[in-house]
């Protein structure tokens, strides 16, 4: 149910979604294989694995009629989902000598979903109105796609029907971490690559449909007055959402970690302490026009298209932590 005010704020509640006392848990079958292995006297570590996972009586939200009286939908166990994927892992102690070392860290992964089967139920859409189609993956991007511009009517001409950009989930994931030991000092870093997904970028369209944000304010002409490029561009946001790539490399973590001496931490009857400073979500490129492309609303819904609406970018923290024994 929800609150609503009515009739001189008088309180009241409308039913939004009903329940199912049929509705019950989904079942899951994995199967994996993989291997671990370690080369030159264990300095080079690989690791790999690939799995497959199918998962019947999948919850999906399923719209019913308004002669129900309920507007939000009912969660249904008619889901089917195949997931398939892979992940490799190397470790490589570049250098040792002495009390100095270099150690290398790749990793990569890919995975491939898509829903097997909803039961012959058709029009069935997530909780934010996008489609859920057979043979498509989890969070699939539709949209209407645009085809031209009509310079008679002066508007722009989409599809007849929503077109498939692609998955909202990464197809490839890589990461790097290298890291060095010089004696008491250890610094180390992480890079990451994400590729494959794409998401509606549902920010910039809100903006330009309000005539607000820098990239609708730089096609004003003198004196903030409208231009053909800024009516051009309004209408264009109006008309169609904006799908971005969520393609992007990150520098997510640099930090340093400095093993204090004994000798001071018996001064305060402590045992073995490290300082360790660092800094995460450094830094990103992406071709993506957003402030963040792993920016995402509603995305704890399973089948839920990610969307960015209005949502601020992710943080970039510096923090020192003190880690000891006493």
């Amino acid at each position: 149910y929800r609150p609503v005010a009515v009739y001189n704020a008088t309180p009241a509640l409308i039913p939004l979604s009903p329940g199912n006392v049929n509705l019950g848990p989904e079942k899951s079958t994995e199967i994996d294989g993989g291997f671990e292995a370690g080369l030159f006297k264990d300095k080079l570590g690989i690791e790999a694995s690939v799995y497959k996972s199918e998962v019947k009586n999948a919850i999906v939200p399923v719209l019913l009629g308004p002669s129900t009286g309920f507007s939000g939908a009912q969660s249904q166990n008619i889901g089917a989902i195949v997931n398939r994927g892979w992940d490799v892992s190397l470790n490589l102690l570049t250098w040792s000598h002495g009390n100095f070392s270099w150690r290398n860290e790749i990793r990569m992964d890919g995975l491939a979903n898509k829903v097997t089967s909803l039961q012959n139920h058709t029009g069935v859409t997530d909780a934010f109105g996008h489609p859920i189609k057979v043979d498509y993956p989890i969070g699939a991007v539709f949209a209407i796609a645009p085809k031209g511009y009509n310079t008679v009517t002066k508007s722009w001409i989409g599809t007849d029907t929503a077109v498939y950009f692609g998955p909202s989930l990464p197809t490839f994931n890589m990461s790097y971490a290298p890291s060095v030991t010089w004696g008491r000092f250890t610094l180390y870093v992480l890079a990451s690559l994400e590729r494959g997904a794409f998401f509606i970028a549902t920010d910039n369209n809100y903006r330009f449909r309000n005539h607000t944000g820098d990239a609708f304010l730089k096609l004003l002409g003198p004196g903030g007055a409208n231009t053909v490029a800024s009516d051009s561009a309004v209408a264009w946001y109006t008309k169609f959402q904006d799908i971005e790539s969520r393609d992007n490399v990150r520098l997510r973590t640099i930090s340093l970690m400095i093993d204090v001496p004994q000798a001071y931490s018996n001064m305060v009857r402590f045992g073995r302490t490290s300082v360790i400073f660092s800094a995460n979500n450094i830094m990103w490129w992406d071709h993506c026009h957003c402030t963040d492309p792993n920016s995402t609303w509603g995305g704890a819904s399973s089948f839920g298209t990610y969307e960015s609406v209005l949502t601020d970018p992710s943080p970039r923290t510096y923090r020192m932590v003190v880690r000891t024994r006493f």
